[in-house]
């Protein structure tokens, strides 16, 4: 009697662990897409930021991408689950960061300037926990 109440108890608590997580995964706000201005604002690759970025080498979770026709240029936007978002019309770029959106793993990006542009994409095969 007590190993059957003991099953349930824990079974119970397995299936509230799992329903917490789904609700936490799901709870998750849509990102609002670029303004296709905001796109054409360089000439390949940059973030719409306000601020300027530090040069170097900037690490991020790929959650999702998207694609983009504006100006006769297709742009591919990368939107981190640290927030904002990343861009490139490089199909070079696209095709190798595309991989990345789907897994959500682990990206790094080497930025140039102060201007938010970057010219090295590193992905990584593992998810990395973020911190926010």
């Amino acid at each position: 009697m007590a190993s059957k109440c003991a099953r349930l108890i824990v079974t119970a608590l397995l299936a509230v662990f799992v329903l917490t997580a789904i609700a936490q995964a799901q709870s998750k706000p849509m990102t609002t897409p670029p303004a296709r201005a905001e796109l054409t604002r360089h000439a390949s690759s940059g973030h719409p930021i306000q601020d300027a970025c530090a040069v170097g080498w900037i690490y991020f979770h790929a959650t999702n991408c998207a694609a983009y026709y504006a100006s006769g240029v297709y742009y591919l936007v990368i939107y981190p689950a640290e927030g904002g978002y990343w861009y490139t019309s490089d199909v070079n770029f696209q095709h190798f960061l595309n991989g990345a959106c789907q897994t959500g793993n682990w990206v790094a990006l080497y930025i140039t300037d102060t201007s938010c542009d970057w010219d090295e994409a590193f992905t990584f095969d593992y998810q990395v926990q973020a911190v926010y």
